[in-house]
């Protein structure tokens, strides 16, 4: 959105409100992204569910479920180590699903997308501003 406001010559305070409202609507989808890889279906995402626990990357969910669940870092530190058994990150994704982790994840990209459609506030309403919190509403809606 920056680049766009850049190349068609737009002033520099509409350049930054730009820049600003595609940080916060790159946040929410991002954080959206963290919360499908745990409640999404994997032939609609297009990747195994609980991938990124998998490869050791904590998103936001893994940071909430742990705030209120310290001793699941164990599972965790256990599998990167080959000690655990059967399936137990399978087990903490299970639980992180059911977790108010995941709420809590989805506020803040909600909070996200709130920031960045009042930055276009100060503009008239047009149907490019529309377009834009139309664009950061579908972020924090969409299912894949």
């Amino acid at each position: 959105t920056e680049s766009a406001a850049v190349l068609g010559g737009a002033p520099v305070d509409e350049i930054e409100t730009l820049r600003d409202y595609g940080y916060k609507v790159g946040m929410a989808f991002q954080i959206m992204d963290d919360i499908l890889d745990f409640v999404g279906d994997s032939s609609t995402v297009g990747k195994p569910v609980g991938n990124d626990l998998r490869q050791g990357t904590v998103t936001l969910p893994v940071f909430h479920f742990l705030q209120d669940n310290p001793e699941a870092l164990a599972v965790m530190e256990a599998t990167g180590n080959g000690h655990a058994g059967a399936d137990p990150l399978g087990e903490l994704i299970a639980d992180i699903r059911r977790s108010p982790a995941i709420e809590a994840t989805r506020r803040e990209a909600v909070e996200f997308v709130a920031e960045a459609k009042a930055l276009l506030a100060r503009w008239p309403d047009t149907i490019y501003r529309q377009a834009l919190a139309q664009v950061a509403d579908y972020v924090v809606a969409r299912t894949f």
